[in-house]
C-alpha cells in the first residue's frame, strides 16, 4: 500500500506535455496503473481557457466610460464644495482668534475708536490700514501684505463679482494667509434715506467687512462660490458671516436670488459649515 502511494505522488509531480495547438496534454505513464504487457498509457484532456472577445472588452470599456462621464462631475462638485466650506470655516476661525487676541492686548473693541467710522460718510484708506495693521495682521500668519489695492491692481483675473455678475467688491486692504485664502477688508455701506421711488439718496458706512476668497487669486472670484463676506459685529465683539441672524429660509432665498449673494456664507455657517444639496451655486 505504501509503495502505491509513493508511486502516485511521484507521478503527480511529473510535468505533462502540453500541446498548445490543440489544447491537449499528454501525461507520462504511471507504472502502478499500467496493465500487464502494456508499454505506455496516453491520456488527453481538452483544456479550454476562458477569454473575452475584443468586442466584449470594447463594450465593457464603453459602459465604464459612460458611467464615469455621468458621475465624475457630481463627485468633483461635491469635493469642491467640501473644500470651500472647510476653507471658509478655517478662515473664520483664524480671524476670530485674531480678534480675541487683539482684545486681550488692547481691551474691548469699544475702546478701539473704530465706532467713529460707523455711520460716517468719509472713511479713508488710512482708517482701514490702521485697523488691519494694528488689530489683525499681528495675530495671523500672513504670507503677503498687499496693503490697499483694487482687484485690478492686484492682477486678479476679474473683480469680486456676485454670481449674477451685477456688481463688484474690488478695493480694500488685501492680505494673503498661510492657508491659501486672500482677505479683502473694506468698509461696507448701507442706505440711510430713500426717496419715494425707493431709491437710496443718502448712505453711510455701516460695517468693517471682510471678503474671504477661499482660493486666493485663482478662479472667477464669484461671491457665493469662491468669495464670502464677514463683518465685524461691534455689538457682540465678534466676527459674523454677513446675514447671520436670519432663519435658514431667508438665507437660502437671499443666497439664491439676491443680486449679490451676500448671505451665502451665513447659510453655510447655519448648516454647520457644510454646503447642502440645495445650496444654489454648486
Amino acid at each position: 500500500m505504501g509503495d502505491d502511494v509513493i508511486s502516485k505522488n511521484l507521478y503527480s509531480k511529473k510535468r505533462c506535455n502540453l500541446n498548445m495547438s490543440d489544447g491537449t496534454a499528454t501525461f507520462p505513464p504511471n507504472p502502478a496503473l499500467i496493465s500487464e504487457g502494456a508499454t505506455h498509457v496516453a491520456r488527453s484532456y481538452n483544456i479550454r481557457r476562458a477569454a473575452f472577445t475584443l468586442a466584449e472588452v470594447l463594450i465593457t470599456l464603453g459602459i465604464i466610460g459612460v458611467v464615469a462621464a455621468m458621475t465624475m462631475p457630481t463627485l468633483i462638485n461635491k469635493y469642491q464644495a467640501k473644500v470651500a466650506a472647510t476653507r471658509l470655516k478655517q478662515t473664520y476661525s483664524i480671524l476670530s482668534q485674531a480678534l480675541t487676541a487683539a482684545q486681550a492686548d488692547y481691551g474691548d473693541i469699544s475702546g478701539w475708536g473704530i465706532q467713529s467710522l460707523y455711520g460716517s460718510t468719509d472713511v479713508y484708506d488710512d482708517d482701514i490700514s490702521d485697523f488691519m495693521q494694528k488689530y489683525i495682521i499681528p495675530y495671523v500668519k500672513v504670507v503677503k501684505d498687499y496693503g490697499i489695492k483694487s482687484s485690478t491692481s492686484m492682477g486678479l483675473k476679474g473683480p469680486y463679482m456676485p454670481v449674477s455678475h451685477t456688481s463688484q467688491f474690488g478695493r480694500g486692504y488685501y492680505i494673503a494667509l498661510a492657508n491659501g485664502t486672500l482677505i479683502n477688508s473694506f468698509m461696507g455701506t448701507g442706505c440711510d434715506e430713500y426717496n419715494d421711488d425707493n431709491e437710496c439718496i443718502r448712505s453711510s458706512y455701516k460695517n468693517i467687512m471682510f471678503g474671504v476668497d477661499i482660493n486666493g487669486s485663482r478662479g472667477t472670484n464669484l461671491i457665493g462660490k469662491e468669495f464670502f463676506l464677514m463683518y465685524l459685529d461691534l455689538k457682540n465683539n465678534k466676527f459674523n458671516m454677513f446675514g447671520v441672524g436670519y432663519d435658514r429660509t431667508r438665507l437660502l432665498e437671499t443666497c439664491a436670488t439676491d443680486l449679490e449673494s451676500q448671505f451665502c456664507g451665513a447659510l453655510i455657517q447655519a448648516d454647520g459649515w457644510e454646503i447642502k444639496d440645495d445650496y444654489p451655486w454648486w
